[in-house]
């Protein structure tokens, strides 16, 4: 997985335990471009979320966000099809009348333009809070993907379709933290709504973690990923 190249959003809830002084506050991540695209959720009110040491490195991305748990901005570097590209997205969501957040939307500027990124990816929530579907708006390949939960909350698997890519469909495995450690992809057979071939596995694996239980070095098949996260204190 190229984890340097996929966007990152991100939205906090706000969860208040029976003691009127304590509250947790969790931050949904969705990381991903098509069919690696996943959501995870982090302890804490996020700040920022850093791969990378600085702007000369040679791929970084830097994830920020306001005080209130918003995504405000990201900035990305790496090399795809041997050029140094330069990204930049801006977050903006979508509420009903109640308040209630039913869309987010990332549009992206991206320099040089080799792999067809420019252009916007939009989420949709329930009523729940949950992502939905992924709709992709002049970005890359035009595609869709569907989301399906089980009773705890967590991605039970995701159908993906597009023009340019496959209609396949991806099952999540978790531990006992509720961390996604694998996720398998198959070729459907949709007139009979059941996988038909297999077609790959991934793993993961956590290395570390920080003082918020989130963890900061993944190994991710041959790939070792590393990150910092920065924090709000809690009002």
């Amino acid at each position: 997985m190229m984890y340097l190249k996929r966007s990152i959003i991100a939205v906090v809830l706000l969860f208040v335990s029976c003691k009127p002084k304590e509250q947790e506050y969790k931050t949904m991540l969705i990381d991903g471009g098509i069919d690696d695209e996943q959501i995870e959720i982090l302890h804490g009110a996020v700040k920022e979320v850093l791969i990378g040491n600085s702007v000369k490195a040679d791929n970084f991305n830097h994830i920020y966000f306001d005080q209130k748990g918003n995504m405000i901005r990201a900035n990305a570097k790496y090399v795809s099809y041997q050029d140094t590209v330069y990204r930049k997205v801006i977050y903006r969501s979508e509420y009903d009348k109640t308040g209630k957040r039913i869309s987010l939307r990332a549009d992206y500027s991206v320099y040089p333009d080799s792999c067809g990124c420019n252009g916007g990816l939009k989420w949709i929530f329930d009523s729940k809070g949950h992502i939905i579907k992924s709709i992709s708006d002049q970005i890359r390949f035009d595609h869709t993907i569907d989301y399906q939960y089980d009773t705890t909350g967590r991605i039970k698997y995701k159908d993906v379709w597009g023009k340019e890519v496959s209609s396949d469909r991806y099952y999540y495995k978790y531990d006992a933290n509720n961390h996604l450690i694998q996720l398998d992809s198959y070729e459907m057979d949709w007139n009979n709504k059941k996988p038909a071939s297999s077609l790959s596995t991934t793993s993961f694996k956590y290395l570390a973690f920080d003082s918020h239980n989130n963890w900061i070095k993944m190994a991710d098949g041959a790939d070792t990923i590393t990150r910092k996260i920065t924090y709000y204190p809690n009002p």
